[in-house]
């Protein structure tokens, strides 16, 4: 939906299909670091036993970032206009037409409220105040609610536990130690390997959480760690050759996917070195840490 989307608004602007590609490629992932409903946080919180509100808030730097250098490398190349009435109208118009989401998203992280129940109440809310939606309501549960999703978070979760009963959790670190590996790369590079060979967030939490638990929440809570693991990641799915994201938006717009790699291969890089500077610095420091 987004790459139609951005090369309507910007057709008059002669931009090459690799432009065009990155551009939308970089700005429809800049919220999958915090935003509290999305299934990677949700998946992370379940696996960790925390809050999603905690991973949320960990998660709002690298959202920051990812904005800034994306100004940096691709807006700044956009030719700026004067369409400020009518950008804001139609930031509003969407504004309503999404207020659900936000609806939840401020119960769970203003309120505290449980991200399921706050997503109750919101569609419930939604539900009562539009009454055109009500004859859809059991074929949206219909093709919402999927075996293969229920069976693959609980795979997940047993695997997870599977691999705590085994003893393999506690094995890893001293294993680590005693071959003189830095903690802090084989905790990148796990996830970042999983990411880059599936290109699914849902798979490198899912799969390389639980082998990393005993530098990520067992028996202590490290975020520090945890963040450089989701980190790690989150950059292997976005260099995936296996993305879907990656392979539709290039083929959408007509551009070689190796020069889609060129053009946004310098901002990962720019976004990386800020992520792993603040891992180095401690982040998140104690505000976000229990």
């Amino acid at each position: 939906m987004s790459a139609p989307l951005i090369g309507e608004v910007l057709k008059d602007d002669d931009k090459s299909p690799r432009f065009l590609s990155a551009t939308n490629y970089w700005f429809r992932h800049i919220m999958e670091f915090f935003w509290p409903l999305y299934p990677g946080i949700i998946l992370a919180s379940g696996i960790i036993g925390v809050p999603v509100q905690r991973l949320s808030l960990m998660g709002m730097i690298m959202s920051a970032a990812m904005i800034a250098v994306g100004y940096l490398f691709f807006l700044r190349a956009i030719p700026s206009q004067n369409h400020a009435p009518r950008s804001l109208r139609a930031a509003g118009s969407m504004a309503l037409a999404l207020w659900p989401l936000f609806l939840a998203v401020f119960l769970a992280m203003a309120l505290g409220i449980d991200i399921v129940v706050a997503l109750l109440i919101a569609v419930t809310v939604t539900i009562v105040t539009n009454r055109s939606s009500r004859p859809l309501i059991w074929p949206v549960i219909k093709e919402a609610v999927t075996v293969r999703l229920f069976f693959m978070v609980f795979g997940i979760l047993v695997f997870k536990d599977l691999l705590e009963l085994s003893g393999a959790v506690g094995h890893i670190p001293a294993d680590v130690a005693r071959l003189g590996i830095p903690p802090a790369i084989v905790i990148f590079a796990v996830p970042f390997m999983v990411g880059l060979l599936t290109g699914m967030v849902a798979a490198f939490v899912g799969l390389s959480f639980p082998i990393l638990a005993g530098f990520l929440y067992s028996p202590n809570i490290i975020f520090g760690n945890i963040f450089l693991a989701y980190l790690g990641g989150y950059l292997g799915m976005i260099l995936s050759p296996t993305h879907f994201c990656l392979l539709l938006t290039a083929e959408h717009f007509g551009a070689e996917l190796g020069s889609v790699y060129r053009t946004f291969i310098i901002p990962l890089s720019v976004l990386a070195l800020i992520g792993i500077t603040l891992y180095l610095l401690g982040y998140p420091w104690h505000l976000i840490n229990p």
